[in-house]
């Protein structure tokens, strides 16, 4: 898509999945999933911009290649999934369209589609799947998305796929809320539910129910990551 940037979250530690790889390097298929995000992107956007803080060496060297650049989060170990995004918003400049995806994120490429086809300032790709505790949860209001959790009360719709477009005002937008919380504040809980609230927006939920996604974060989910997905595009 013209004058689209996709933004790659993956500075994490990652500690919960006791991998001897960094998370971004563990592999699926013949590939890493990292380095298949950003294969599946760059067939749909000008260009990938990937936040890297641990071990970023070691994936800076492994994901090298034509149309992939890396920016550092400098406080990676004292900061959360928002602040690695607020630096990579800076590090996009003046694109039409930015595509923010988290890089544990395993899913089929239609999930892309249909966030960059969406019509929305901020659109939240969705599944209506089975939730637990660790689920980030979105509730809607007349179909549109006003409030993310993992411990949201009823009613819930669905399960945040860590897959979100931003068009427009957008993407300032949540950069300069993310600039106005505490770098250790949730994503979610905070600059995206900010924005939620806030009204200025044109927010929209697109329902991916259906498509395969899967999200990382312990060693049984690596399991699943491969039965789900065993090499295919």
């Amino acid at each position: 898509m013209t004058g689209t940037v996709a933004v790659i979250l993956a500075a994490g530690r990652a500690r919960r999945l006791q991998s001897s790889v960094p998370k971004g390097l563990v592999s699926v298929g013949s590939e890493t999933v990292v380095g298949r995000l950003c294969r599946q992107l760059l067939d749909r956007v000008e260009e990938v911009v990937v936040v890297t803080g641990h071990r970023a060496d070691e994936l800076e060297a492994a994901l090298a290649r034509p149309g992939v650049r890396f920016v550092r989060n400098p406080i990676a170990a004292d900061s959360d999934l928002g602040w690695s995004c607020g630096v990579g918003l800076g590090a996009v400049g003046p694109a039409a369209s930015v595509l923010v995806v988290l890089g544990d994120t395993i899913t089929d490429p239609a999930l892309f589609d249909r966030a960059l086809g969406a019509e929305g300032e901020l659109n939240l790709c969705m599944l209506d799947v089975p939730l637990d505790e660790e689920s980030m949860k979105i509730r809607l209001d007349e179909g549109q998305p006003v409030r993310m959790g993992k411990a949201l009360g009823a009613p819930v719709h669905g399960e945040f796929s860590g897959v979100m477009s931003l068009r427009g005002p957008a993407p300032g937008a949540l950069a300069a809320a993310i600039g106005s919380f505490d770098p250790q504040v949730d994503l979610c809980h905070g600059p995206l539910n900010q924005l939620l609230a806030g009204g200025e927006l044109d927010c929209r939920a697109v329902d991916c129910t259906g498509l395969r996604w899967i999200e990382i974060d312990f060693p049984e989910d690596v399991v699943r990551m491969r039965a789900l997905f065993p090499g295919d595009p």
